[in-house]
């Protein structure tokens, strides 16, 4: 041996070393890792970063740790895959291994030292000996609980936007510059048959919504045209918005529309309208109708005196009888009136309303006798309100006389009378020859009439209409064209028990 040898056995030494440090400091500090023998499954390295991931240290490896422990039933399926992976790239006639594989990531769960399951991305691989057959299995371990909490809470985000966006009461659209529909939700799509995401991937040019063309959308809105409109769909009323979207070069890439069913509003404000013309007009009724009153009572007061004169003739007696009668009838209709103008002063009792039927079965026979009959169908039991009694059989008798007057060739008026759930439902229905649409939505407004000139009033069906709404109680009709008309009207029942179906349940 030459006296330079052990200087150079020295230096080839100290660069082992060298290289060994690096090495450890590599694996110091690079991605958990953990390796194992292929045939015990002994642990028998962790670098640093799994040590603090799983909580284990050296004595822990030195006391014997076995890797499948530290696995979940994905993780042994994962050994199971690599295994067979290398498998299948080491066999074969005249093949011989040289590299394991590369394996793919698994999402598997690593039993920490304190027995709490750590998800994971795991990607295993063999090491190789001289021979080129595996004696260890190394994994390299990534931490993925705060991907998974992000992922998690993005589902969740994604299944709350999902259900608001389906069950919204409006219309959701996208569409990309192509013209092909890329978003279609929301419950108004129901509301016009069809259903949330059944649009997507038709092309607008090719089809029609059934509010509105989306193709004259399209074209409007590619022309840089923000779109607000309301339309009229059969009996629904729909605002529209529709905004162009631009692309990071600014040039059109499609547009988002919203589809709002508006038509509970637009009912309500309509009511609201109605509601302050008959306020504004029950006040000017009112002061008409007791200005009227003193002038009628001053001559129903002089006629009065004038009859009980000896001096008159058969002749003067007759004609202040006419003016007497007529006073009368002018103060009636100024009572009628006032009874809308104030919406009445009701003396609420409770009231058996098969009586109330039969009562104005029996007023109105008279008055119908030579061109309709009254028929009543009234429940054995008693069906108790609580109303003004004299109220409630003036509305229903003026609702009975518009039925004979729909009846010129004869006909039957029915009465009928039952309870459905804790509600008093009183149906008068005529086979006479109906009303179109336009005069059934004025039917209740007062001074309505189709009426020739004094014939009537046009206040009877107005004055019936706050009878009810004063108890409480709803009135409605149905009625078209020479299929005659019905009434119904809705009072709750007497809340102390003199009401059979008061106590009834209702499913």
């Amino acid at each position: 041996m030459s006296p330079r040898q052990p200087d150079e056995v020295e230096r080839l030494r100290a660069e082992l070393a060298a290289v060994r440090r690096e090495y450890d400091y590599f694996l110091y500090f690079m991605p958990a890792m953990i390796e194992a023998e292929v045939g015990t499954a002994r642990v028998t390295y962790m670098n640093r970063m799994a040590r603090i991931l799983l909580g284990f240290d050296e004595a822990d490896l030195q006391a014997g740790l076995n890797g499948f422990s530290l696995l979940d039933d994905d993780g042994v399926q994962m050994v199971v895959e690599v295994r067979e992976r290398h498998l299948a790239a080491s066999t074969g006639a005249g093949k011989r291994y040289e590299h394991s594989p590369a394996q793919e990531l698994y999402d598997v769960r690593i039993r920490r030292k304190d027995g709490a399951w750590l998800p994971c991305e795991v990607q295993g691989s063999y090491l190789l000996d001289e021979q080129g057959n595996p004696h260890r299995i190394r994994f390299l371990l990534r931490d993925t609980t705060q991907r998974r909490e992000a992922e998690d809470a993005l589902a969740r985000s994604e299944r709350r936007l999902r259900t608001l966006a389906e069950n919204a009461p409006v219309i959701l659209l996208q569409v990309n510059r192509h013209g092909e529909i890329v978003l279609s939700e929301g419950k108004g799509l129901r509301d016009l048959g069809g259903a949330p995401g059944q649009l997507v991937g038709l092309n607008i040019h090719a089809l029609t919504l059934a509010f509105t063309p989306l193709g004259s959308i399209y074209e409007r809105v590619q022309a840089g045209e923000a779109i607000a409109e309301r339309l009229q769909v059969a009996d629904r009323t729909l605002d529209i918005r529709a905004e162009p979207l631009q692309s990071g070069e600014g040039d059109f890439d499609g547009f988002v529309a919203v589809a709002t069913d508006v038509t509970d509003l637009d009912v309500a404000g309509r009511a609201l309208v109605q509601s302050q013309k008959m306020e504004s007009l029950g006040i000017l009724a009112g002061g008409i109708a007791h200005d009227f009153n003193n002038v009628l009572a001053t001559i129903l007061t002089v006629a009065g005196a004038l009859r009980r004169s000896p001096a008159l003739g058969p002749d003067e007696r007759e004609y202040l009888e006419t003016i007497d009668l007529a006073a009368r009838r002018g103060a009636e209709v100024a009572g009628r009136v006032l009874a809308f103008a104030r919406g009445g002063t009701a003396n609420l009792i409770p009231a058996d309303l098969r009586e109330v039927i039969t009562e104005v079965a029996n007023l109105a026979t008279p008055a119908l006798r030579r061109t309709a009959a009254v028929r009543t169908s009234i429940p054995p039991e008693p069906v108790v309100v609580e109303c003004d009694r004299g109220q409630l059989t003036q509305a229903l008798l003026n609702m009975v006389l518009n039925a004979r007057d729909a009846l010129p060739r004869g006909g039957e008026v029915r009465l009928a009378l039952t309870c459905v759930g804790r509600q008093a439902v009183i149906t008068v229905a005529d086979n006479g020859h109906g009303m179109d649409e336009a005069t059934r939505a004025r039917i209740f407004e007062p001074f309505f009439t189709t009426k020739p000139p004094g014939q009537g009033t046009g206040l009877g069906l107005a004055v019936a209409q706050g009878i009810v709404a004063n108890l409480n109680g709803a009135i409605s009709v149905t009625s078209s064209p020479g299929e005659g008309t019905t009434f119904i009207i809705s009072l709750p029942c007497y809340q102390n028990g003199q009401c059979p179906c008061a106590s009834q349940e209702v499913e």
